[in-house]
């Protein structure tokens, strides 16, 4: 039994002895030094595709061409985005404002958006490809339908009047230094107590471009479920089913004094 003990015991005492060798082998490293340098990649390499990774992605290529080569309308004019109201701007809003009359129960009767939004300076004339589209508007800011009274209008009136202008459609009003003047709806002054249904962004309504106060005020705001970018592809398709062109509008909605 003694002998057995003394067995363990060795036993033991060579398990430690490997246990701690094998614990003292292992080494931490640390960088001593780094050495930073530039490395000039030919153009050439740059211009290498990778052959498997192209035959992958070729497909999508090709559909999604294909897609942003389709002619969603054809444009009788050449459209120019400018303050206070440009051919560009009132097309832009006009035909958001005739696609959500066509949409929404409560009749859509004004369209704001906000000038920054519109991404080209100029719309051409000719065949417009839905990649042209997403040019005008990349955003995917959807539209909203806000319920207001007059008086939200005339604050509405003095907000564009303090930025110059802005793409609006279906109504008119005077810029007179930073204030909104002879504001006009349908043709008809506004009534502070009448309600009105304005078509704009989620993001003007959130906030965007110092729109904030409109929901801050307590206005009812509608999502329509489309993005801006899509009514308007939506409404041009429907006009070139129609054989309707796009024509430039010039009638000075907003004047300045």
């Amino acid at each position: 039994m003694a002998n057995t003990n003394k067995a363990e015991m060795i036993q033991r005492s060579v398990f430690l002895v490997l246990l701690l060798s094998a614990i003292s082998c292992r080494h931490s490293y640390t960088a001593e030094r780094v050495k930073g340098g530039t490395y000039r990649i030919s153009s050439d390499t740059l211009s290498l595709i990778d052959s498997g990774v192209y035959r992958i992605i070729l497909p999508y290529k090709e559909l999604l061409d294909r897609q942003m080569s389709e002619t969603v309308v054809v444009s009788a004019d050449e459209f120019k985005k400018e303050l206070p109201s440009g051919t560009l701007n009132n097309m832009f809003c006009d035909v958001l404002l005739r696609y959500a009359q066509k949409k929404v129960t409560y009749l859509p009767m004004v369209c704001v958006m906000n000038y920054g939004g519109i991404r080209l300076p100029f719309f051409p004339k000719g065949n417009i490809s839905m990649g042209k589209v997403y040019e005008l508007m990349p955003f995917d800011n959807e539209l909203v339908l806000a319920e207001v009274n007059g008086d939200m209008m005339n604050q509405l009136a003095k907000k564009i009047a303090e930025k110059g202008g802005e793409p609006i459609a279906g109504m008119s009003l005077t810029i007179d230094k930073t204030n909104g003047s002879a504001l006009f709806v349908g043709g008809e002054q506004v009534i502070p107590s009448k309600t009105y249904y304005v078509l704009l962004s989620d993001y003007m309504v959130n906030g965007g471009d110092g729109y904030g106060f409109i929901k801050q005020g307590g206005s009812k705001i509608v999502s329509l479920g489309i993005k801006v970018r899509d009514a308007l592809i939506a409404e041009f398709r429907f006009m070139l089913t129609q054989g309707e062109m796009l024509k430039a509008v010039s009638d000075e909605r907003i004047r300045k004094n």
